[in-house]
Order: structure tokens, then sequence, then C-alpha cells
């Protein structure tokens, strides 16, 4: 989905959509970890996440990324996307 100015994403913590380069692109790594895009140029499936405290907080208490990355497994955050967030929402 485009709007005049880019391409359009949805926030997968609070389903609004925006333009993706105001939101944050999650992608697992080689290693299986959540790690951020910041060059929105990693390869594979993203999701992407508004930068709130609120989207933040529902992303680590649901298992939205587990179902976004379709895995059965508990997807896990990269020790420093972690930390950053726990950072964020403290």
């Amino acid at each position: 989905m485009h709007d005049k100015n880019g391409p359009v994403r949805t926030c997968i913590s609070c389903g609004i959509k925006k333009n993706k380069y105001e939101l944050i692109r999650l992608v697992l790594n080689e290693k299986g970890y959540v790690v951020k895009d910041h060059r929105m140029n990693m390869p594979g499936r993203g999701a992407y996440i508004c930068n709130t405290r609120d989207c933040h907080v529902r992303l680590l208490k649901n298992k939205k990324l587990n179902r976004r990355f379709r895995k059965t497994s508990e997807v896990r955050l990269a020790p420093e996307l972690e930390y950053e967030i726990k950072k964020l929402i403290s």
C-alpha cells in the first residue's frame, strides 16, 4: 500500500497505518534474534512498530512477534534491543 509520500506499513502493536519511514522495522537475524533494521534493507520478513512507549510495552507483553515471524517457539529479542526497549518504557 502506498500513499502520496511513500509506502504505508502497519504497526504490529497498535495497528495504526503510517509511512514506513515513521516506523521502526524489526527483522529476525541469522541467529534467530529480533533486531532493529536501521537501514530497512535486511533480508527476510519485517515487522513494523511505532516508536512510542505504549507500543513497546504491548510488544513485550504479547506474542505478536511470534505470529508476525511465523514462529511457533518464542521469538527472542536481541539483548541490545531488549535493553533499549526496557530503558524506553521505564
